[in-house]
């Protein structure tokens, strides 16, 4: 198992920059093992929703837990 750190910069898109890191190393499947930050804006899709709510805080919503899993 390859064990990446990586961080982003303030404004960086979460998803997008997610999605480059693994093009640039080729990764063509992972999971994030932790992490934490805050966010200015997030997306969640609720359970048998087709679409998305965005939601948006003049704070910041803090990251305290991520999961993802992601194959190409």
């Amino acid at each position: 198992m390859k064990v990446f750190a990586i961080g982003l910069e303030p404004h960086d898109d979460l998803r997008q920059s997610l999605n480059n890191f693994a093009k640039q190393e080729d990764i063509k499947a992972g999971f994030i093992l932790s992490a934490i930050g805050s966010l200015e804006e997030a997306k969640i899709r609720f359970a048998n929703q087709d679409t998305s709510t965005v939601l948006i805080t003049f704070t910041y919503f803090l990251v305290i837990t991520l999961t993802a899993y992601g194959d190409s």
